[in-house]
């Protein structure tokens, strides 16, 4: 679980949190368009509209719901060998890592 501090900026206790002066952002969409309209300079997203397409896919579907399928429902992912590779290159990310719901215990 999460310590009292956390869930008092995030009562859901999920991560990610971003923390910007007064403002609390608690969901990782919308970090990322906060951050992207707050710093244009500086762009999280490409500016191609397919490309940016495929990273909210990846944001908003894909990396959640293959955790899901492994860690909650504990399907065997050998049938779709391409999710799995996903996974696998997801594992290897720091950030990833680090923003497990295991890390907040």
């Amino acid at each position: 679980m999460c310590g009292i501090e956390y869930l008092k900026l995030n009562p859901l206790g999920y991560v990610p949190t971003l923390v910007d002066g007064d403002a609390v952002i608690a969901d990782s969409f919308a970090i990322i368009m906060y951050l992207e309209e707050k710093y244009p300079q500086r762009a999280l997203l490409p500016q191609d509209l397919q490309r940016r397409a495929i990273n909210f896919q990846a944001d908003l579907f894909l990396a959640p719901q293959i955790h899901a399928a492994i860690k909650r429902f504990e399907i065997d992912m050998n049938q779709f060998p391409t999710l799995l590779r996903v996974y696998e290159a997801y594992q290897e990310l720091p950030a990833f890592q680090d923003a497990m719901p295991e890390k907040a215990a």
